[in-house]
C-alpha cells in the first residue's frame, strides 16, 4: 500500500516537471529562435517478489513509478520566417547557430536580431558580439566610406551607321575631323564636321567626373569592299590641365585613328595617333605620332584641371586610361605606325590595311564595334572608376557575407558571418537569453559556411521565429494533466 502511494506520488512529480516543459514552450511562443522542447519519460526500477533463479522463467516484478528522463529539443526543425525590422535581422534556414562572444565568454545562439550599438560592435539583446570568419564584427571608421578610383579602363561600343562623310578632305581624307577641331569653340568639333559622337564619364584619382567624347565620321575612300571610318577622342578643352595645349586650337584634342570594317560591318583593325608638340601644331599632321593600340584599348595620358568643393581650381592630375573602342582583341597590325602626315596622303600605307589581305574576320560581335546600315546608337559603355561613396546601407546574403552598398553606386563586402554545428547538439547547455554553451557531452563547435552542405543558409531582414507547434502542446497537456490526475488519485 504504501509503495503505491509513493509511486502516485512519483507519477505527480515526473508529470508536474512533464507540465513545465509545455508551459514553457508556450511561454516562449513568440520567442525568436526558440526550439520546441519535449518531455521524456522513462519508468523507475524494478523489485522481484519471487527471487531470481535460472529455473524460474516468469519472475514476478513490480515497478516504482516514472521519472522524466531528458527534454529533447527540436533543433531539427526550422520555424516560420518573419520579416525582420533591419538589415542586420538574420535567420538561419536549416543547421546551425550563430556565435557570439562577450568579454572572452562564447556562446551560440539561433536567434538573428543583432544591431549596431554605439561603438560599431554588432550585438544581439544581451550585448553579446556577432562574430565573423575573423573575429567580432565592427564597423570600423575607414568602412564608412569609399574613397574614389581613378579610371584604368573604359569601353564604348556604337553601331556606325552612317552612310556619307560630314568632314571632307581631298588631302587628307582619314584624318580630316583634326582640321575642324578648334579647342576655342564651343563644341569644339560642330555637328557639320562630323558624324557620330558618342561619350563615356570617368574619374580622376580625386573622384572628380571628366566627360570623353568619341567623334566618327566615315571616310570618303573605298578600298575593297571595306567601310573606313575615322574617329577624333577628346575633352571638354576647358578641363585640358596640360599647359601646352591650353587656350589653343589644339586644347582637348588626345588621339586620332582610324576604324577598318568588312563589307558586311565587322570590325577588323584600327589604328591610333596622339598628337605631340604642342596644342598649337595638332593641326599639322607631322605633329602626331602612332601608339600600339593593346587588347584592352587605346592607350591614353590624360592631364585633367582640377576644382575644390566650391568649384576653384586647385591644379591638376595625370592619369593612365586605356579606351576601348569596341574590339575583342588587339589589331592585328599591332597598331599605328610612321607618321599620320603619310598616312593621311597616301591610303595604301593605312597601317593594318594591305590591298587584298585576307584579315581575319572576328567570331565574338556582342561587345564589337560595327557598322551596319540603318542608323549610329550606342551599344552600351563602360569604365571602372567612381567618386568617393559613403556608406548607405549594409545587406546580407545567403552565404552569410555581409555587404556595404556606397552612396557611389559601389559595393564592397565587409564580413563574412560563419555557421556553426555540433555532433551532439542535444546537449548543449541552455544559458537562457537564446543564449547555449558547448559541453563535453555535445563536443566542441565546427565552422562552416552557409549554404553549403551540412549548414543551412542566412537570410538577412529576416528573423526565424519559435518552431513551437500549439496543437501539439495543447495536445500534450491535456495527455500530461490527465496522467497527474490520474495519479493523484492513486
Amino acid at each position: 500500500m504504501m509503495s503505491s502511494l509513493y509511486i502516485g506520488a512519483v507519477g505527480m512529480i515526473a508529470l508536474g516537471d512533464g507540465m513545465q516543459v509545455v508551459a514553457n514552450n508556450l511561454a516562449n511562443v513568440n520567442t525568436v529562435g526558440f526550439k520546441e522542447r519535449m518531455a521524456l519519460y522513462q519508468d523507475l526500477y524494478n523489485s522481484y517478489q519471487t527471487a531470481p533463479s535460472n529455473n524460474v522463467t516468469n519472475l514476478s516484478q513490480q515497478g516504482h513509478g516514472v521519472k522524466l528522463s531528458a527534454i529533447s529539443t527540436r533543433f531539427y526543425e526550422t520555424g516560420a520566417m518573419q520579416a525582420g525590422s533591419d538589415a542586420m535581422d538574420m535567420a538561419i534556414s536549416g543547421k546551425g547557430f550563430f556565435k557570439v562572444s562577450d568579454n572572452g565568454k562564447i556562446a551560440y545562439t539561433r536567434a538573428g536580431n543583432f544591431r549596431f550599438n554605439k561603438e560599431g560592435y554588432l550585438v544581439e539583446p544581451n550585448g553579446y558580439v556577432l562574430n565573423s570568419k575573423t573575429g567580432p564584427i565592427q564597423l570600423n571608421p575607414a568602412q564608412l566610406t569609399m574613397p574614389a578610383k581613378a579610371t584604368g579602363t573604359a569601353k564604348i561600343v556604337s553601331n556606325l551607321g552612317m552612310g556619307d562623310a560630314m568632314a571632307t578632305s581631298a588631302t587628307d581624307p582619314f584624318f580630316s575631323m583634326v582640321g575642324h577641331w578648334s579647342g576655342l569653340n564651343d563644341p569644339p568639333l560642330g555637328e557639320a564636321s562630323r558624324g557620330f559622337q558618342d561619350q563615356v564619364s570617368v574619374y580622376d584619382k580625386n573622384g572628380q567626373s571628366h566627360v570623353l567624347t568619341i567623334s566618327y565620321d566615315k571616310v570618303d575612300v573605298t578600298t575593297d569592299g571595306r567601310k573606313i571610318f575615322q574617329y577624333v577622342i577628346g575633352m571638354n578643352p576647358s578641363e585640358d590641365g596640360r599647359a601646352d595645349y591650353a587656350g589653343t586650337d589644339g586644347a582637348g584634342i588626345l588621339a586620332t585613328g582610324t576604324m577598318t570594317f568588312t563589307a558586311s560591318g565587322l570590325l577588323q583593325d584600327m589604328t591610333a595617333y596622339t598628337p605631340t608638340g604642342g596644342g598649337a601644331a595638332v593641326g599639322n599632321l607631322n605633329n602626331w605620332q602612332g601608339i600600339a593600340v593593346g587588347a584592352d584599348g587605346i592607350p591614353l595620358q590624360l592631364t585633367f584641371k582640377t576644382y575644390d568643393a566650391n568649384g576653384l581650381p586647385t591644379g591638376t592630375t595625370t592619369q593612365s586610361l586605356s579606351l576601348n573602342l569596341g574590339m575583342n582583341s588587339a589589331p592585328p597590325s599591332g597598331g599605328g605606325s610612321g607618321t599620320a602626315a603619310a598616312v593621311g596622303t597616301n591610303p595604301a600605307n593605312l597601317p593594318g590595311y594591305t590591298a587584298g589581305a585576307s584579315l581575319p574576320v572576328p567570331t565574338n560581335t556582342r561587345d564589337l564595334t560595327t557598322a551596319y546600315a540603318g542608323g549610329s546608337s550606342n551599344q552600351y559603355r563602360t569604365q571602372n572608376g567612381y567618386g568617393q561613396g559613403g556608406l548607405v546601407r549594409l545587406s546580407i546574403n545567403t552565404g552569410g557575407v555581409i555587404s556595404g552598398q556606397y552612396s557611389n553606386g559601389q559595393s564592397l563586402d565587409l564580413f563574412e558571418v560563419p555557421l556553426y554545428r555540433f555532433n551532439g547538439e542535444q546537449d548543449l547547455h541552455a544559458e537562457g537569453s537564446n543564449l547555449f554553451t558547448p559541453t563535453n557531452l555535445s563536443g566542441p563547435a565546427q565552422e562552416g559556411t552557409a549554404g553549403t552542405e551540412n549548414f543551412g543558409s542566412i537570410y538577412g531582414n529576416s528573423l526565424e521565429l519559435s518552431n513551437v507547434d500549439m496543437a501539439r502542446q495543447f495536445a500534450s497537456m491535456i495527455i500530461t494533466q490527465r496522467g497527474f490526475q490520474y495519479n493523484s488519485k492513486v
